[in-house]
């Protein structure tokens, strides 16, 4: 009974992860990729596949020997402890800014669901105690939670891309040219940037059942993020158009705003921005999570409840001080945070990986 409410199938754990991946993907790819790429933007995901699948067999090959180890043991076994130490420090602050920013863009959300005139300091006070309740039980609980509230939000998803089929010119989706291909590549850090949180995930392995090698569930869930990004870029490319989405701050909004079905739902925006609220609900309950683990990975304590008062606390201040404009957020985010959560997710990775095999510990 214990191993059963301690312990979910890696499936489950990979939905929490693709829920933050895509979560994140929505608030700012299409805007800043279309300005990049233009039409072909689309093909965004696949280029960014085969760099993701790559990642994956990276962290097989660095926890394959070690099964009862999570990411922090690997990290201090092939670094040593003072290198180790400084990657999960450097870990634990950049998830602390990813906490700020993205509980920003959260408020954000509340505000267009509610049309709230309120200070963000009252909005973000009930956020945090949201997630501050969800925080203090173990993740396990969340993950399941978030499994029951994709299994709820799936046919909705199904309904809004069945609608908007309708509306696409896929005549804005073209032209291809071999020119195109350089800046698709450019571009694949911000989604690999959103993708590698796949990292985070084995920080909490003791907590997953995993029947299948861990390069497995990251090709499942990479065709799962892959073609969820073709198809939304399809989908606001293909009905505004690259010229608009690469001026407008959220483009979904816009097309969803345009869908309507008379007499039975003419408010999918609001619809879609509730199902967005969860969604971003369950990728700061994902980040929690994993600064709690590496604080206490981080100072090797041995309990984490008493983390989730000083972190809440933090980070309701930091995302008052740090993310009070959202364009000047959003841009930082596209400009500095993709990068840097690049290199610390997706490359330290590989050379964690080179290091141990040079040091002969894999």
């Amino acid at each position: 009974m214990l191993r059963e409410n301690r312990t979910v199938p890696m499936w489950q754990f990979m939905l929490l992860f693709a829920v933050t991946a895509i979560s994140s993907t929505l608030i700012y790819m299409p805007q800043a990729i279309s300005a990049r790429v233009g039409p072909s933007s689309w093909l965004a995901g696949l280029f960014s596949f085969p760099l993701f699948l790559a990642l994956g067999f990276v962290i097989d090959g660095i926890l394959k020997k070690h099964p009862h180890d999570n990411l922090s043991d690997a990290y201090t076994r092939l670094l040593g402890k003072i290198g180790g130490k400084t990657v999960l420090a450097a870990y634990f602050i950049l998830v602390l800014f990813l906490i700020a920013i993205y509980l920003r863009f959260f408020c954000e959300r509340i505000f267009a669901m509610l049309g709230t005139t309120a200070i963000l300091p009252s909005i973000l006070f009930v956020d945090i105690v949201l997630i501050y309740a969800v925080s203090r039980r173990p993740i396990v609980h969340a993950v399941r939670l978030c499994y029951i509230c994709a299994l709820i939000m799936m046919p909705l998803v199904a309904i809004i891309a069945f609608v908007n089929f309708f509306h696409i010119d896929f005549l804005n989706l073209l032209p291809f040219r071999a020119k195109d291909i350089w800046p698709l590549l450019r571009s694949s850090d911000m989604i690999l940037g959103s993708w590698s949180y796949f990292t985070l995930t084995f920080l909490f392995r003791r907590s997953i059942i995993a029947k299948n090698p861990i390069w497995k569930s990251c090709l499942y869930v990479g065709i799962v993020l892959m073609v969820f990004d073709v198809f939304f870029f399809v989908l606001t490319i293909g009905t505004l158009g690259a010229d608009l989405c690469a001026i407008l701050p959220t483009p979904i909004f816009t097309v969803v705003k345009i869908l309507d079905i008379p007499g039975l739902i003419e408010r999918f925006d609001m619809l879609l921005c509730i199902m967005w609220i969860v969604l971003d609900f369950f990728m700061l309950v994902y980040f929690f999570y994993s600064a709690k683990v590496l604080l206490r990975d981080l100072f090797e304590l041995d309990n984490t409840d008493s983390l989730v008062t000083p972190l809440t606390l933090f980070s309701f201040v930091m995302t008052l001080f740090i993310a009070s404009n959202r364009p000047e957020i959003q841009a930082f985010s596209v400009r500095v945070v993709t990068l840097v959560q690049g290199a610390l997710f997706f490359v330290v990775p590989f050379l964690v990986f080179g290091i141990g095999k040079l040091r002969k510990k894999i």
